[in-house]
């Protein structure tokens, strides 16, 4: 890369959602999103922002994200989830709508057994930054969300 080029410049995931049980945590700002225990709602004024699931939820990861293309093929969007060597997986996340440079991808996961703390991530790159040798083109984000299993 050169200079101060920002490596999102292409693509930028702007939102994150993980549904289950009937329940929608948002994160807007990955810096302003991390791991609390669940009784910790009751002092930041009700806000029901941690991801907390039970061994063999279903979990739905929708991301929003804003790309320069338009072409519905040309950005590559994939969920990383597990919790230690044998049991880590990627997933290729699937476009399911798309408003001018607005796109959303969505994939579902399960929540395995293992109670702890782990994390889902999203990284989402152009294609030209995996199949073009022009360093110039690179452009990615990547946002990782901490959620706990009991």
């Amino acid at each position: 890369m050169q200079g101060d080029t920002p490596a999102n410049r292409d693509i930028n995931i702007t939102q994150i959602d993980l549904i289950a049980r009937g329940r929608t945590v948002t994160i807007t700002n990955p810096l302003n999103f991390y791991l609390r225990y669940h009784w910790l709602r009751l002092y930041n004024q009700g806000n029901d922002d941690v991801a907390t699931f039970n061994g063999g939820d279903s979990v739905k990861v929708r991301v929003t994200l804003t790309s320069t293309s338009t072409s519905p093929d040309t950005d590559l969007v994939a969920l990383r989830f597990g919790f230690n060597s044998l049991y880590k997986n990627r997933a290729k996340m699937n476009l399911v709508s798309q408003s001018g440079s607005t796109k959303i991808f969505e994939r579902t996961f399960y929540v395995h057994n293992r109670p702890g703390f782990f994390h889902a991530a999203v990284e989402a790159a152009t294609k030209a930054t995996l199949f073009d040798d022009d360093v110039t083109k690179y452009s990615v984000s990547w946002w990782g969300v901490p959620y706990r299993v009991f």
